[in-house]
């Protein structure tokens, strides 16, 4: 859901906006490739499988950024690198109160291969670094450091719009995570900005919640 003050006025009040959005959103593909014992090479590609046309109740159609999809197939590069040290852990294992503690860095960077409509979403940059420390019961205590630039949008018909879109965000992100069997976990995530910084005016977030399940095949 999504709520704004739109600019049309009437008798000097502001008019509220606001949409729903259901469904599928654009999917990303991705595959890595060991290049060596602890790096990987990525690459992928993000199909334009969600909406970009979703409108409210009025008619009015939502602007692109949040829709539920971009409209433009996407390519995605980058490296990661993967690895692990022995530590004393609060879990219990064939190595006693000892066990292995993997960690990881990461840089990809999203490039955007045409425009929807006349709107062109900026390119982005992802750095992101964290770890796994294991816990009693199959928890893992997860933090990372994610950092994100994203360039200005391109606006063909209100070039002048560009200059509040785009910025720079660091965000430190503790959470858990649940296995459930030896290759499916559910995870949660808290996201806290430690720093902010975007183009003109532009709404922001104190915080952010990420909620998900993984398997490994």
């Amino acid at each position: 859901s999504h709520e704004h003050l739109g600019n049309v006025r009437t008798d000097d009040n502001t008019v509220p906006e606001a949409w729903q959005f259901n469904g599928l959103g654009d999917v990303l593909l991705e595959g890595r490739f060991r290049v060596t014992p602890h790096v990987w090479a990525i690459g992928g590609v993000k199909l334009p499988t969600g909406s970009h046309e979703e409108r409210n109740d009025d008619g009015e159609v939502a602007e692109l950024p949040i829709q539920p999809g971009t409209g433009s197939t996407d390519g995605i590069v980058g490296f990661s690198f993967q690895g692990g040290t022995v530590q004393p852990i609060a879990a219990s294992g064939p190595a006693g109160h000892y066990g292995r503690v993997p960690y990881f860095a990461s840089v990809t960077y999203q490039f955007r291969t045409g425009a929807t409509d006349g709107y062109r979403l900026g390119n982005e940059l992802q750095l992101n670094a964290g770890g796994a420390y294991p816990l009693p019961h199959r928890l893992d205590l997860l933090l990372q450091l994610n950092g994100r630039r994203r360039d200005r949008d391109e606006i063909a018909a209100e070039p002048d719009e560009e200059g509040f879109t785009g910025g720079t965000y660091v965000y430190a992100s503790p959470g858990l995570r649940w296995s459930l069997a030896d290759r499916a976990a559910v995870y949660g995530i808290v996201q806290l900005p430690l720093y902010q910084k975007v183009e003109g005016l532009q709404l922001t977030a104190d915080r952010n919640y990420v909620i998900g399940l993984q398997t490994r095949f």
